[in-house]
């Protein structure tokens, strides 16, 4: 009987050693996964910061965008208004050669004729 009690001590010693072994082993695990979710939340802060950084940078963008835009409308206004001005001169310079035509006309026609 007392071999028997020995080897029951024995093999719950033993069962207990790999429980020990095994809940040393999940907290081991346990231990990894708090590092990983540690370090996830590290992820997500830096995210959030490069998003916000960056949301900045879109923000400057779109204002550039808004005044380029602002700046191609005002050169095509004043591009269309320098073609008014051209069209205006050329017709001021064919009323002008006109006019000159008719008066050096007037001038050649009255030398002529005394």
């Amino acid at each position: 009987m007392g071999d028997s009690n020995l080897r029951k001590q024995e093999q719950l010693t033993m069962q207990t050693e790999r429980e020990l072994q095994e809940l040393a082993e999940r907290e081991g695990h346990i231990r990894q996964l708090e590092n990983d979710i540690m370090d996830v939340n590290q992820i997500f802060k830096e995210l959030g910061t490069m998003i916000h950084d960056q949301g900045a940078v879109v923000d400057s963008i779109e204002s550039s965008v808004e005044c380029a835009l602002d700046n191609v409308e005002n050169g095509t206004q004043e591009l269309r208004q320098a073609a008014n001005y051209k069209n205006k001169i050329r017709k001021k310079k064919v009323y002008l050669a006109i006019i000159l035509i008719i008066v050096i006309s007037i001038i050649l026609i009255v030398l002529f004729n005394h």
